[in-house]
């Protein structure tokens, strides 16, 4: 069996999502440490968590993770109009469909315009990621997670986004 025509589908669909988000931010939106506080922070990850901006990305760690490696959650806010939001959001379900065994994409309700979450399988650990995005208006929200805590993951990148949805 031939799994090029696979393979060639989920590069591309890749490498149009990511170029469809590799614009530069708008100036009126906020940075998402702007949005979100530190009390946001130690409500998902307890006392002695902290925003740490790093470019456009605002990362939310506890004060002595010296190696960004538990606990971490990503978010940012890009400018996204209707036609970016739509491709991308296809190319990722498309890619993440094809690849089901491995990967699990599903839409989510109430939060801004649209919503939807990804996220890898794997075999050896439940402390996988999860990618929330989020579409308001002429804003996306994207959240990114790796949180050892599997039980609770979702509830805590979900608040993280609806905190940024708050505030665009």
């Amino acid at each position: 069996m031939n799994s090029f025509p696979s393979i060639a589908v989920a590069a591309c669909t890749l490498f149009l999502g990511s170029a469809a988000w590799s614009q530069p931010a708008d100036p009126k939106l906020p940075h998402a440490c702007d949005v979100i506080t530190d009390e946001d922070a130690q409500h998902v990850l307890g006392k002695g968590a902290r925003l740490f901006r790093s470019g456009a990305n605002c990362n939310i760690q506890l004060e002595d993770n010296k190696f960004l490696t538990l606990g971490i959650i990503e978010a940012r806010i890009d400018f996204a109009s209707d036609q970016q939001w739509a491709a991308t959001k296809r190319s990722m379900l498309m890619m993440y469909s094809l690849m089901n065994s491995r990967m699990s994409a599903r839409q989510v309700s109430g939060l801004g315009d649209d919503a939807y979450a990804t996220s890898p399988a794997t075999l050896f650990s439940k402390s996988v990621s999860l990618t929330l995005s989020i579409k308001k208006g002429n804003a996306k929200a994207s959240v990114s997670g790796l949180y050892s805590d599997f039980e609770t993951r979702e509830e805590i990148i979900r608040y993280v986004g609806e905190r940024l949805v708050a505030g665009m």
